[in-house]
C-alpha cells in the first residue's frame, strides 16, 4: 500500500512513480487506486503499456472515481462510484452501524459522481435503517492548505 503525497498536485510524477513501483512487484496482484487523482492515469497507460505481463493479473489496475481527469476517466469508473455508495452502506449496516457519517467539502460536492455516491449512501441509509449525518470538511486544496484540516 502507498498513499498520495501530501502536494500530490505538484507531485505528479512521484503518483506515477509509486504507482509503477507496485506494478513491478510480482507479489502485486491487482492494483486499486481509490481516487483518481493527477497522475493515476499516466500511471495505469505505464502500466499497462510497460511492465511485463503477469499470469495472475492481466487487468493489473484499476481506478476509482476520477477528481481531476474526467475526460480520460474509464466509463466504469462512473459505475464504480455509485456502487461504492451502497458498498459501504451494506457493510456498514452488516457491521451493526446505527449512525454514517459522511465527511467532505463544497469542491468535491460540487463533483457529479460525488455528489452522487453521497446522494446514493444517504438513500441506502434510509433504506437500511441508518441515520446518515453529512459533515463539511475543511478542503485541503483550500485557503490553509493541508495543516487547516488538522484538528486541534
Amino acid at each position: 500500500m502507498v498513499t498520495y503525497p501530501d502536494n500530490f498536485m505538484q507531485e505528479q510524477e512521484t503518483v506515477i512513480a509509486q504507482l509503477v513501483g507496485l506494478a513491478s512487484d510480482p507479489d502485486v496482484k491487482v492494483i486499486v487506486v481509490g481516487q483518481a487523482i493527477p497522475g493515476s492515469v499516466a500511471a495505469v497507460r505505464k502500466i499497462r503499456g510497460e511492465t511485463p505481463r503477469h499470469p495472475d493479473r492481466d487487468g493489473r489496475a484499476a481506478r476509482g472515481s476520477g477528481y481531476r481527469e474526467p475526460d480520460r476517466r474509464q466509463s466504469r469508473s462512473s459505475r464504480i462510484s455509485s456502487r461504492a455508495g451502497r458498498t459501504i452502506v451494506d457493510v456498514a449496516h452488516k457491521m451493526g452501524v446505527t449512525d454514517l457519517v459522511h465527511y467532505s467539502f463544497p469542491r468535491h460536492m460540487s463533483m457529479e459522481l460525488l455528489a452522487r455516491r453521497r446522494d446514493i449512501m444517504k438513500q441506502a441509509c434510509a433504506e437500511q435503517g441508518i441515520k446518515f449525518h453529512f459533515v463539511t470538511a475543511p478542503d485541503p486544496m483550500g485557503e490553509g492548505g493541508l495543516p487547516a484540516t488538522s484538528s486541534s
